[in-house]
């Protein structure tokens, strides 16, 4: 537990973040040798339960500015050391993944396992990197050629990067563009359906296709165009065509359906400019059918480094100045119908899907809409991502990565000047076992050059011949296993002893889950590798089941029964029974939001959520296993926490087609259950102008606040413009002063602002502040204004300065002007205590109009920053925030006022770990006006 000196610096990190825009602390700063992309693959080991869940990142990119921070495919984020070693300290998903260190050596990024996550089930590991780009380097798709950085090429000439008309049923998914961007399905499997050019469309049946693409497709202008029909809902606001970050649900440039009903809905376009998500939907009177079998409607987006433009059947519907440029990537995810998240799945049908570099004109559009054609491909070279590495070949030190089929790696290779295997040296030969091969050209030696390997299925075994030059030899039986000669920083391994056992926290669990869906089965092994494996249904092996998790990529009912696992190593080898799976009926619910972990204070309230998708569902909760009376609805809430509401609790969610229970989530209790301590807001008032933040108090008895009003203070920080006499006055709910300073008094504030962290003010400044003991369940409002009536930056503090506090802060909210830059609205708050919290954050504008207010801003966005001023999220438009539903349940709770259909307000539900955070209100347009910023503390 945290004294309240060891909060000062943290404290102080806040304060610095939120009045003077610092990006990182001069103390994370790192050697620049290290900046640039990562790319590679995860591992994760399940130990129990959930047998259909898996971690979601299959590549990965992990970024790393010359400033030291790291950014790891958005979910992880950290800083990066001299001697390249990596501690993460945020990111959306670090609590749940466990990974808190990694290493950075000789180009490439890797960790151990990282502890025990998921109700203590799930443990991830970054896997050795297989590229990586200097920050430095040249771009790739130049020509048709090598790739350069993070691609496999790419011409430029032509205007088509890929099109897909699904007329062929043996190879649906191919690009007929020529440019070899072949889609994967992911979840399932797609059908065809008639096509409204051709044979054949697409039919989603929820299943995201998706393929990773180079810098080829990176264009500050684009186009898209394609067919669609909507005959469902689909989740959360459903991806049609993009091309976005890998493993998130951010577009580089795209468009996805605006919202979840199944009445008339919008078309988005959705493109990054500065990092910054523009969004752009068609107005009401231009919207699409839902219907279980709706005509064709054609929609096009175009993209002219300036102009949006959205089309639907020929027709311009919407027409955006000013949207900025595309921001330039080397990697991205091509995604269709749905994120590559897993969420926002698309639900209807989609044919004649092409992408342009370039705008479109209206004459064209109108081409394709008639289903005519357009365009000339790129090239036919290297629009696929690939991973690059750096080598220098020489004999016996190899080094081997496995399961690597469909993957594209680039090689800059020196050959060695001895040794029985010269020339390139590259080569997966697998002997009768293999599942891939491919033989690299012909290096000479000493020769430098750079070769292209793609890895493919390929025969079971070649003869002891040469392939292009090179004599080959077998090595390993891995499927999609290659090696290469690597002239030093080679490891011997152990060697084992004894064969394989589970590790001590494996268990058995049997499963359910529904046809067509995706299921891993995977084992958690202990010894000394490396492992073989052969998977067993009822006892009889599965043919060509070799791998650790065993995939199931759509299950039928034949996959239902009793599974077991032979592992082998050298020294032997062991058969472990894993577990029964119950294949349920076509329709059967699928998890999208799992229940968490809460730690709760006694006599507090609690919730815990659960979403599922499908139809006709019906939820039962359970503590303990024990079914829950009553508890018969996706949200369960408990007031007046005691301790027979500690446990584990899990949801049973069930349909016509059977039922699936959620991962467990543990309650425990806790005095110290994290809180809001303190909350901040930073403002730039206009001469006369009143600042009002309000805070609400819950509990029983009173809570002793210290409460700030500070310009004069501010100049310490090297701002000016600082509002020179501030004064503060605390109202409660009925407008009544309950207390009011004008130039704080150093013998009453002093002692208190040490104690709680505030930054020191210099004694006899105009500055105000006061200590004041409010009564609990009341709302308050802190006014700010000039004495002298100036204004100019001023920020307001509210300290929580009880010692045994029996009540909380749970809701801030201010009105002011919000700017870029230091013009900003910028609200700061610190969580304390134990255990994750989950907060409601909103910045209004657009809704504030119908309380009468005047000069709202137009479109405001929301940042959340960390201590170290890292984005932890941002939400531009409110409806496109993820977990909806839940969203709007948790404003229902709080008592916060609904936000306007379809209007740019900003709102998100964020669960973050104790820390200190800013949150900034700016403007995506660039123009300034009031805005309101809220946060609430969500049960």
């Amino acid at each position: 537990m945290l004294t309240k000196l060891s909060l000062l610096p943290g404290f102080r990190r806040l304060l610095l973040a939120a009045v003077a825009g610092f990006l990182l602390p001069a103390s994370l700063l790192a050697q620049a040798e290290f900046a640039g992309r990562y790319v590679g693959s995860m591992n994760t080991i399940v130990s129990a339960g959930g047998f259909n869940l898996e971690s979601g990142i299959g590549v990965y990119f992990a970024d790393v500015e010359a400033n030291g921070s790291i950014n790891f495919n958005g979910v992880l984020t950290g800083t990066v050391s001299a001697s390249g070693a990596v501690t993460f300290t945020g990111g959306s998903q670090f609590a749940n993944m466990g990974i808190t260190s990694a290493t950075i050596s000789g180009g490439t990024i890797s960790s151990e396992y990282g502890s025990l996550v998921a109700n203590g089930t799930t443990r991830y590991r970054i896997n050795a990197s297989t590229g990586y780009t200097a920050a430095a380097g040249a771009g790739g798709g130049s020509g048709g050629g090598g790739g350069g950085s993070g691609g496999g090429g790419g011409g430029t000439t032509g205007d088509l990067l890929a099109y897909y008309s699904f007329d062929n049923p043996a190879n649906p998914f191919n690009d007929d563009s020529g440019r070899g961007v072949t889609l994967a399905p992911v979840n399932g499997s797609p059908t065809l359906t008639a096509g409204r050019v051709g044979n054949g469309a697409l039919s989603t049946n929820g299943v995201r296709l998706r393929a990773l693409v180079n810098s080829s497709f990176s264009t500050t202008t684009a186009s898209m165009s394609y067919f669609i029909k909507i005959t469902g809902a689909g989740n959360w606001n459903p991806r049609v065509v993009a091309v976005q970050k890998p493993g998130t649900s951010t577009h580089y440039y795209g468009s996805f359906i605006a919202g979840t009903s199944t009445g008339p809905r919008k078309l988005a376009s959705y493109h990054l400019t500065g990092n910054r998500a523009r969004i752009y939907e068609t107005p009401a009177a231009s919207t699409l059918v839902t219907a279980p079998d709706p005509d064709w409607t054609h929609v096009a987006v175009t993209h002219d480094g300036s102009t949006v433009r959205i089309y639907l059947n020929g027709e311009v519907v919407l027409t955006q100045a000013n949207a900025g440029a595309i921001d330039t990537f080397s990697s991205g995810m091509l995604s269709i119908a749905g994120s590559d998240n897993g969420l926002d799945l698309f639900q209807g049908a989609l044919d004649e899907i092409r992408i342009f570099n370039r705008e479109l004109t209206a004459a064209e559009v109108t081409t394709l809409s008639t289903g005519g054609a357009v365009g000339t491909a790129v090239s036919t070279e290297g629009a696929t991502g690939s991973i690059s590495y750096d080598v220098i070949a020489a004999p016996n030190n190899l080094v081997g990565y496995r399961n690597r089929v469909g993957q594209s790696l680039q090689f800059s290779i020196t050959g060695a000047l001895s040794g029985s295997v010269w020339g390139s040296g590259i080569y997966t030969d697998d002997s009768s076992l293999a599942k891939a091969a491919v033989h690299a050209g012909v290096v000479s030696p000493g020769q430098t050059k750079t070769v292209t390997v793609n890895i493919v299925a390929g025969q079971s075994s070649y003869p002891a011949s040469t392939a292009n030059g090179v004599t080959t030899s077998s090595w390993g039986a891995w499927g999609g296993s290659y090696s290469f000669a690597d002239a030093s920083g080679v490891t011997i391994g152990q060697v084992a002893t004894t064969a394989p056992v589970t590790a001590a926290n494996f268990s058995v669990v049997n499963t359910s889950i529904a046809l067509g869906q995706r299921l891993v089965l995977p084992i958690q092994i202990d010894g000394v590798g490396p492992f073989t494996y052969q998977w067993f249904l009822n006892g009889v092996a599965i043919n060509g089941a070799t791998a650790n998790p065993y995939v199931i990529n759509s299950v039928t009912a034949a996959y239902a029964g009793s599974y077991s696992v032979r592992v082998a190593n050298v020294a032997g080898s062991n058969t472990y029974t894993v577990g029964s799976v119950a294949v349920n009926g076509a329709g059967a619910p699928t998890f999208v939001l799992q229940p968490f972990d809460k730690v709760v204070a006694p006599g507090g309230t609690f919730a815990l959520a659960a979403s599922a998708a499908g139809s006709g569902l019906s939820y039962q909760w359970f503590r303990n296993g024990t079914a829950l009376s009553g508890e018969t609805g996706s949200i369960l809430l408990r007031n007046n926490a005691s301790a027979n509401d500690a446990g584990s609790y899990t949801v049973r969610v069930t349909n016509s087609g059977g039922s699936v229970t959620s991962q467990a989530a543990t309650v425990s209790l806790s005095a110290t259950a994290s809180t809001l301590r303190n909350i901040s807001v930073r403002t730039n008032a206009a001469n006369g102008q009143v600042i009002t933040p309000g805070f609400v108090i819950r509990g029983t008895g009173t809570k002793r606040v210290l409460i700030r009003a500070i310009g004069p203070g501010l100049t310490q920080f090297g701002l000016t413009g600082v509002m020179p006499n501030p004064k503060v006055t605390v109202y409660d709910s009925n407008q009544q002063v309950v207390a009011s300073n004008d130039d704080w008094n150093a013998a009453t504030a002093t002692a208190i602002s040490a104690g709680v962290g505030a930054f020191a003010i210099t004694p006899g400044s105009l500055d105000a502040a006061l200590v004041v003991d409010l009564p609990a369940e009341n709302a308050y409002t802190a006014q700010i204004t000039g004495s002298d009536g100036q204004g100019g930056l001023v920020i307001l503090e509210v300290y929580d300065a009880d010692e045994a506090p029996t009540s909380k802060l749970v809701n801030v909210s201010v009105r002011s002007n919000a700017d870029s830059g230091n013009d900003a609205l910028i609200m700061g708050v610190s969580l304390q205590g134990t255990g994750k919290r989950t907060l409601l954050i909103r910045g209004i504008g657009p809704t504030l109009g119908g309380f009468g207010v005047a000069g709202t801003i137009v479109d405001p966005q929301l940042t959340i920053f960390d201590s170290a001023q890292r984005s932890v999220l941002t939400n531009d438009n409110w409806s496109n925030a993820d977990f909806v539903y839940e969203l709007l349940e948790a404003t229902n709770f709080v008592g916060a006022f609904a936000l306007g259909a379809g209007t740019n307000d900003s709102a998100t539900l964020s669960l973050l770990d104790p820390g200190n955070y800013t949150i900034q209100i700016t403007p995506t347009d660039g123009n300034d006006g009031e805005a309101l910023a809220e946060i609430y503390e969500v049960p």
